[in-house]
Formats: structure tokens, sequence, C-alpha cells
């Protein structure tokens, strides 16, 4: 760290290197009086010297106007080598830990920044989140609202080391099948569904034998329980495409099956 006493008028305060989408005069008002009060502030981040011999303001911001306000001529300066680019990059991932607290506005204008920028613009949003302290999802949704890719997938993608990775590829949605018109053997399996069905649910009945009342509850349960079972194995069928073919078939067992429901349940 360099620390040098720089001229106010040194500065370049019409860059482009505030991340803030704002000032806040409430902490403007509070750092002026305490460096009126003699209170040391910390230093302002500033890179340069530019050709012209102005710096670029990197951190500082609010402080810097504290000290106008004041009439202070010399601030205390951090001074870096570079250049606005840099300024601007390092104001993008500032703030996050010190100084007043970000808005919502304010991450966004870092996030932006970061984009704005032709080689921050092509790392992934994990890595810009990463930089500007905040969410990824705020780096996803900011690049959906600018019309970019989500996460640059489609093109090129670095990973946290730098090096570069692969093009995520998208899975390709599964083409939609047409529905299978109804055979005259289809309608007659449904016809047998609706009979089950108000078996199901029809008032019980006494026993032959004992003259048993049986129990509702117990009664519905195994009917419809036993229906379920045979929905289930014509669902079954109708994956494997043998549907037509093989109903006859199914709708014997199920008429067995429920023959013999009938006769260990209703008496």
């Amino acid at each position: 760290m360099a620390l040098e006493n720089l001229a106010i008028e040194l500065l370049d305060k019409d860059a482009d290197t505030q991340a803030r989408a704002s000032v806040d005069p409430a902490a403007i008002d509070d750092y002026a009086a305490a460096a009126d009060s003699d209170v040391v502030l910390p230093p302002l981040v500033v890179f340069g010297p530019s050709p012209d011999g102005r710096y670029f303001i990197g951190d500082g911001w609010h402080r810097l106007e504290a000290y106008e306000r004041i009439g202070r001529i010399l601030v205390t300066c951090d001074v870096r080598s570079g250049t606005e680019r840099d300024a601007r990059i390092h104001a993008a991932q500032a703030n996050a830990a010190h100084g007043v607290r970000r808005t919502n506005a304010d991450k966004r204008r870092s996030v932006e920044i970061l984009l704005d920028d032709e080689e921050w613009g092509q790392k992934s949003s994990n890595m810009i989140a990463q930089a500007a302290r905040v969410s990824v999802d705020l780096v996803i949704r900011v690049r959906g609202e600018r019309g970019e890719l989500g996460d640059v997938s489609e093109t090129k993608r670095e990973d946290s080391l730098g090096r570069k990775q692969p093009a995520r590829k998208r899975a390709t949605p599964k083409p939609k099948t047409e529905p299978q018109s109804t055979s005259d053997e289809d309608e007659a399996f449904f016809k047998e569904c609706d009979q089950i069905r108000e078996r199901a649910t029809e008032k019980p009945c006494k026993r032959k034998k004992t003259g048993q009342e049986v129990d509702p509850v117990r009664y519905r349960k195994a009917a419809r329980a036993a229906f379920g079972a045979w929905v289930r194995s014509v669902d079954d069928w109708i994956s494997k495409g043998n549907v037509s073919q093989d109903l006859a078939e199914l709708l014997n067992h199920c008429n067995d099956e429920i023959a013999q429901h009938a006769k260990e349940s209703w008496g």
C-alpha cells in the first residue's frame, strides 16, 4: 500500500468509475462531521497516474465529497498502479464488507459494470457473483434482462482458476407424441372400469352364509385396492404398446379377479 497525500483537483471525478447508483447524503454528513473533528478516515483507493497526471477513484466517493464539503485541499490516498478500467473493476468489488451499506441498486450497478467489461463479461455468472459479492440469481436476472445468455453456456466458460471450459449442452426436449385413437376393445375396457367403480362405491350387503354385515370401510378399501391393481396392470400394458393386442386376455384376467374378490368380500 502506497499512501500519498494528493490534491483533490488531481482526482478525476468525471471518469465512469462510480459503482454506486447514487450517493447517500446522510453518510456524507456523517463523514464530514467526523473529518472536521480530526477523525482519521480510511484512505481513498485511486489508480494512476494517467498520462495527464490524473488519478481514477476506485473507492471512497462519499469520503471525497465529505472532504470537499469541509474545504480540504489534500486527501490521503492508497495509490495503485492502473488505468480507469482498473479503478472501475475495483469499484464493482468494493463496499461489500465496509463503508456505506449497499442498496439493491448499488449491487445491480456493480454487476452491470462487470458485465460491460470485455473480459469479465465472458466469465460465468458464479464468478461475477463472487467478485461483486452478490447472489448468482441477481447476475442471471440482469443477464436475462439484457438479452444475454444466462451463463455464457452457449459460447465459452472459465472456471474459478481461469481455465477454459467446454460449453454446457442444453437438454434436448422430448418430442410430443400424438394420443392414440381409442379402439372398440379399449372402449370395452373403459366400460369395465366404470362397472368396477360402481361396485367399489355401492352400499355393503350381508354375507349369504353367516348373515354378518360387511364393514363398509373394509369393503370399499378392498374393492378400491383391487381396482387400483387392475388399473396399474393396464398402465403397464399401455406403456409397452400392447394394449389392443392383449386387451382381451387382460380383461379376462380382471374378470376372474373380480369374481374371486366378490366371493371373498361380498359373501
